[in-house]
């Protein structure tokens, strides 16, 4: 194949726009998030015997049917689900929902988030301090209790958290018990 490609554009000015192409369709193919996790919002739920089927939308409109085996919290319609470990069924018939699927991805529901993030800005609120950081993806606004935090946050700090995706409040907002410095302020 990469003996065809290279006699076919040989000495030929397509052969950049061939290289840009090809990276991206496959950089644009991934959408999962950088620690495996991938992410959408939840259109419906159904409980079947064994297994709970999703549907859901991820970010850039793809509608996706998921079936977990098992889910602690039952999410709502609207909710963000988080899930990884994907694999794909193609022709799947449920005998329990009386349904056939023809492309459904069996996954891991995922109960808690690792992120890190650059903070962008801090304010403290009352005994808690809202912390504005940007992940390589988007940005969040974290909520920590002053007593849980050891040291002073400042702008450029690159900061680990882990949440329990439960634990988003409205305005996406995310309540951590934990917020570590993974480096100092870039320089």
């Amino acid at each position: 194949m990469s003996v065809l490609f290279k006699t076919s554009f040989k000495n030929s000015f397509l052969l950049p726009l061939a290289f840009l192409f090809i990276t991206y369709s496959t950089h644009s193919l991934s959408s999962d998030l950088s620690d495996g996790v991938s992410e959408g919002k939840l259109v419906s739920i159904s409980i079947g015997k064994g297994y709970t089927f999703l549907d859901v939308e991820k970010a850039d409109g793809t509608a996706l049917q998921l079936a977990a085996a098992s889910i602690d919290t039952k999410p709502k319609v609207g909710d963000t689900v988080f899930w990884k470990n994907a694999r794909k069924s193609t022709n799947y018939f449920s005998k329990t929902e009386s349904k056939a699927f023809n492309e459904l991805f069996i996954v891991e529901i995922v109960k808690s988030i690792h992120r890190s993030g650059i903070v962008l800005s801090t304010q403290s609120v009352n005994n808690d301090i809202y912390v504005a950081v940007k992940t390589k993806r988007q940005e969040y606004m974290l909520v920590i209790d002053k007593r849980l935090l050891a040291n002073d946050l400042v702008a450029g700090q690159n900061v680990g958290w882990e949440y329990r995706v439960a634990q988003t409040e409205k305005n996406n907002l995310i309540r951590v018990k934990s917020l570590a410095i993974l480096n100092e302020k870039n320089k």
